[in-house]
């Protein structure tokens, strides 16, 4: 327990008692309990008020006094019916006015330059930078003052009288995925950011600076054998792939940040030239299982895109000093090396099926049958939740859009998912649905053009054509 001079907070004490070893239990109703204070200066009224100085004879008023205790106070709580006890240590310092706050790469860190350098230095351009690569720490250090001036700290200055011990600060961070900071102030950088730290001493919140985790540099694209149970094992290569249908590889991607040093986890994206072609999914955080579905000639990209990766920040007030964000690496997209494949065989193609009722008279009219156009087997079913009327593939091969009059169904046909889009219009409601036929999909697979001249007239979007904006989920009524 901390406490500012003149303060006073409460203790809550239960008696719990065993029968037989059994698990403690309540005593009830609970017995007497008595407050010891090993410091005349932090006083404690009976119903267990601790305060940091001195209580007046009802117990009212908690008043500050001029000599303040050195060290920690044994406050010992105390029930002499069953001859238990416990004990609160209480920590008294003056009130804290401003706090601020600074750090130093002290600690054993191999992301840091030499003891000599002030702060680490790029290892590729040898220039100052302001960042901590990932899993890396420092120790923030708070200063506080009070009325008098500095306050002293427990660390610099043992047994100095209301010196503050490291611990008696609430350390926090604005962004946890960022840093995370201990109880006793050391920060340790998680993934590439910017956040905010602060220490809060009983009430008091520090001014705040910046921890900074090294942004990326680079990206190297591998591949290696796929053993199904097993992670990713040498060799790992950069060559082109030749695949037959249905061969599976790992694809691992080696990050680097500005200051040389591995970034072990990031959200990446996998970008595969003909999504048909060939199929990524996740196993570990940088490596992802390859699968060749048929014949076709492809290539493969890790891309690092904020703002998911790599995100933008804007002015940066660190330890090392001030800069900003785009200066110190951060905003901007880091690709990798391109790999190629080719999957030999026949070249073939998925084939999109669906409409409004099928022939068998089984299958119901709101799904999206897949099937092999080498074997013509039907090998997916995907439930579309509504009944299309019309279909268009993306020309990037990643998506299908199908029209309705319940909203336009996206296809995303990489994981074969369906999932009803609602995108917001232009100068409409924000209930209002973009309903009809899709009409086709721009080259760049960007913008969908939907006309709506088939739906009911209760429907209040009628009789409109409209381009969406795929990348900003933004859609236009022409």
């Amino acid at each position: 327990m901390t406490l500012n001079s003149g303060d006073f907070a409460t203790i809550s004490a239960v008696v719990n008692l065993s029968v037989n070893n059994g698990p403690p239990k309540p005593v009830s109703p609970q017995p007497a309990i008595k407050f010891f204070s090993s410091d005349s200066h932090v006083t404690v009224s009976p119903a267990g008020e601790v305060c940091a100085g001195l209580w007046d004879t009802l117990y009212r008023t908690c008043s500050a006094t001029t000599t303040l205790p050195g060290g920690f106070v044994t406050v010992t709580v105390r029930d002499a019916a069953h001859g238990v006890s416990n004990t609160v240590l209480v920590s008294v310092h003056p009130r804290a006015l401003r706090i601020t706050l600074s750090a130093s790469p002290t600690s054993p860190n191999p992301a840091w330059a030499p003891s000599s350098q002030p702060w680490p230095t790029n290892a590729l351009t040898g220039s100052l930078v302001e960042c901590v690569s990932q899993g890396n720490q420092v120790k923030y250090v708070a200063q506080p003052s009070g009325a008098n001036g500095p306050i002293d700290s427990c660390t610099a200055h043992p047994g100095a009288a209301g010196c503050i011990n490291d611990n008696d600060y609430v350390w926090t961070t604005d962004n946890s995925s960022v840093a995370t900071v201990s109880p006793f102030g050391s920060v340790v950088a998680r993934n590439p950011g910017v956040t905010n730290v602060f220490a809060t001493l009983d009430g008091t919140v520090s001014e705040p600076l910046a921890f900074v985790t090294c942004p990326p540099d680079s990206i190297v694209l591998t591949t290696s054998a796929f053993i199904a149970g097993a992670s990713p094992a040498p060799p790992f290569t950069t060559d082109d792939l030749t695949l037959n249908k249905g061969d599976q590889r790992y694809v691992n991607a080696t990050m680097v940040d500005i200051n040389g040093n591995p970034l072990t986890t990031s959200p990446l994206t996998y970008i595969v030239s003909d999504p048909l072609a060939a199929s990524l999914s996740p196993v570990l955080p940088l490596s992802s299982r390859l699968t060749a579905n048929t014949a076709a000639r492809f290539t493969i990209t890790a891309a690092c895109e904020p703002p998911s990766c790599n995100p933008a920040v804007g002015e940066i007030n660190s330890p090392a000093g001030h800069t900003t964000g785009q200066a110190a690496g951060f905003g901007y997209p880091v690709y990798s090396n391109v790999i190629g494949a080719t999957v030999q065989g026949i070249t073939g193609s998925s084939v999109l099926v669906t409409g409004s009722t099928f022939s068998d008279g089984v299958t119901p009219a709101s799904r999206l049958l897949v099937y092999d156009s080498e074997t013509m087997a039907r090998n997916q079913i995907i439930a579309l939740g509504n009944v299309p009327n019309s279909l268009v593939i993306a020309p990037s091969g990643a998506q299908a859009y199908l029209g309705s009059c319940d909203g336009v169904v996206v296809v995303d046909l990489n994981s074969n998912q369906s999932s009803l889009q609602t995108f917001p219009v232009a100068g409409q409601p924000s209930t209002a649905v973009v309903t009809g036929k899709v009409l086709g999909v721009s080259p760049d697979s960007r913008y969908v053009v939907v006309s709506d001249n088939i739906c009911p007239l209760a429907n209040p979007a009628n009789h409109q054509v409209y381009l969406i904006d795929t990348t900003g989920t933004k859609t236009a009524a022409l």
